[in-house]
């Protein structure tokens, strides 16, 4: 090399080199980055005609230690559409602190040639890892908050109140196509169809008044279920007319169902298979099926697709797709299946159970008219071993030879339930659902009898699995849903220039979100009652004190006839706590005055200085 400059510029290179290798100055550059830097996004010019949506978070400096996670995901789609380009601002003193510790660089020339080295090192290659490791932190943790968040939006979907059991009639509204109806039995078979043409532009109200009065009466109809699409409205107010002209003793149930998920559920591919290639009768169907049970239709599709919440796209889809199965899976188990009318679809979710064996298991009890006993199970391929341990407690077979099959309660405990029966002197039936009788196993030997009692696979009963085993005994019945409520809307409510402020209303939850609960009080538009208008007391989250599917009467609070949105407010309907009152001794100390032990005087004539 021809000069001292260059052998140092060499020398510097060489360094520089190991430098941005070095892991450990990684890390810290990493972690000054994360605690200290800052994103900021900005929308080149020739963009910002397609960046109307991404204005608000250009030109805005986000500290990384407090990016909230969906700024984050904005961020990414707006730089994977091309809109945005992101950088992350790092303070330079940060590298060189962090730099001249790692490095022991001193004052001196060697110092010196060190710190140039590092400066390169961070402008040719180090810089730019550290950023991406750093964001890609970033993104990782608004991938695990937002799954964590859509897992949570599922869960009372899946869980939305189950009308159970029973006839229904669903019907997918239409105009020049007419309204498609459908019912189907307590088992969810499809009975009959039609259409009718109550609405624009044949107005054939008399003739689906009269319909529909014939398809209540000669089913049996407990509840009628209408796709919230086009006409919806209009439809629900002439099905009411015609159910309050029968003069039923009792009210019938008329809900609507989300159209959106109607239409996913019509589009599965199951139904596909079972229905034909005729959209709106599978809309029909899917609406009552609905209705009957929420989660046994919502297993068909991709949750994916349920529209759980903003920038889904994002994250990470393995991951995303992994969190919401075990959801799934957790609800299914939860509830409890019925292996003889279970679909596949369903059969499949249950822990243990893969789709063969879901479909072996459907095989079965096609071939030997259903099963009578958890016991037959193993007579289903596939099942056995670690499968049937597995999924025996959530599989549930109900009018057959041994009650405790309709239960939670798993087969490995049978023996100790029964020996549980004879030691009062009673049959395992009179001790199912008797809380009674449950109560004397409980404080038998002051409480500890039983525990350390093994199971089938030898495993000891502890103090938290006999709570849950006597739980179960005393309330086999007990659902992990909440009941199914019926909401009657206001009839005078027709559109939202019928809205006042002041206005009671009652509605039904149809959405939960971070901020609040959405309600259907019959209009086309949902109210919104903000998380500090659902109760008195704190809440963090709404899902806390309201779930999908429950009746609510809120006062309406707020109107914004311009976007034709408008607020409630259950908190204002609701009794206000009273205020616990304080001990008369505490009442009774005097405030603001010295205190025992203190000679300086009253707070408020203490100085200063």
């Amino acid at each position: 090399l021809p000069t001292v400059d260059d052998v140092l510029a060499g020398a510097r290179t060489i360094i520089a080199e190991r430098i941005a290798e070095w892991p450990a100055l990684r890390m810290r550059l990493r972690r000054l980055a994360l605690e200290h830097g800052r994103l900021i996004a900005r929308i080149p010019d020739e963009r910002r005609e397609k960046a109307a949506r991404f204005t608000r978070l250009a030109e805005r400096p986000e500290p990384c230690a407090t990016i909230p996670s969906p700024t984050i995901l904005a961020l990414h789609r707006g730089e994977r559409e091309g809109v945005l380009v992101v950088e992350l601002e790092i303070p330079e003193e940060g590298v060189e602190q962090v730099g001249s510790e790692l490095l022991g660089i001193v004052p001196g020339p060697v110092g010196e040639q060190i710190s140039l080295a590092l400066a390169e090192a961070w402008t040719h290659s180090l810089g730019r890892a550290v950023r991406t490791g750093a964001r890609r932190r970033l993104k990782e943790r608004a991938d695990r908050d937002a799954v964590a968040a859509y897992g949570d939006a599922l869960r009372p979907l899946l869980l939305a109140p189950a009308l159970g059991a029973v006839p229904v009639l669903g019907i997918d509204p239409g105009f020049a196509p007419g309204c498609r109806l459908a019912v189907v039995d307590a088992a969810g078979a499809v009975l009959e169809h039609d259409t009718v043409f109550p609405l624009q532009p044949k107005q054939a109200v008399p003739q689906t008044k009269a319909r529909l009065a014939e398809l209540i009466t000669q089913h049996s109809i407990a509840a009628i279920a209408i796709a919230d699409a086009g006409g919806g409205r209009e439809l629900e107010r002439l099905v009411r007319e015609a159910v309050r002209e029968l003069g039923r003793e009792e009210p019938l149930p008329i809900v609507l169902i989300d159209s959106d998920i109607t239409a996913l559920l019509a589009a599965a591919r199951a139904t596909r298979d079972e229905l034909g290639e005729e959209a709106p009768l599978r809309r029909a169907v899917a609406c009552a099926r609905r209705l009957r049970d929420p989660l046994h239709e919502l297993v068909k599709v991709d949750p994916r697709k349920l529209g759980l919440g903003q920038f889904q796209h994002e994250v990470d889809q393995e991951e995303l797709r992994g969190a919401l199965d075990q959801v799934v899976q957790s609800c299914v188990s939860e509830v409890g299946v019925d292996v003889n009318t279970a679909s596949a679809d369903v059969l499949a979710r249950v822990a243990g159970l893969s789709h063969a064996i879901a479909r072996a298991l459907v095989g079965f009890r096609e071939a030997h008219g259903g099963l009578r006993s958890r016991s037959q199970l193993f007579d289903v391929p596939g099942v056995a071993g670690k499968t049937f341990e597995q999924g025996a407690g959530f599989l549930r077979v109900f009018g057959g030879e041994q009650p405790l099959d309709a239960t939670a309660i798993h087969p490995e405990r049978y023996p100790l339930v029964t020996q549980m029966a004879r030691d009062l002197g009673i049959t395992i039936g009179e001790l199912l659902g008797q809380p009674e009788q449950v109560e004397r196993v409980r404080i038998a030997d002051g409480g500890e009898k039983y525990l350390g009692t093994p199971s089938v696979a030898g495993e000891p009963l502890g103090p938290r699995a006999r709570e849950q085993l006597l739980a179960e005994l005393a309330n086999p019945e007990r659902s992990a849903r909440p009941p199914f409520a019926n909401v009657a809307f206001d009839p005078g409510l027709t559109s939202f220039a019928d809205l006042s402020v002041g206005m009671e209303l009652d509605g039904v939850i149809t959405r939960i979100a971070s901020f609040g609960a959405f309600v259907d009080v019959g209009l086309s538009q949902e109210a919104l009652v903000h998380v500090s208008e659902l109760s008195h007391g704190f809440t963090s989250s709404p899902g806390d004190v309201v779930h999908i599917g429950q009746v609510v009467r809120g006062r309406v609070i707020e109107l914004d006839g311009e976007r034709k949105r408008f607020s409630m407010s259950i908190r204002a309907l609701l009794p206000k706590p009273e205020r616990a009152e304080r001990p008369e001794q505490e009442r009774a100390k005097p405030r603001g005055g010295p205190r025992p032990g203190d000679d300086r005087g009253p707070r408020r004539d203490r100085g200063e200085g």
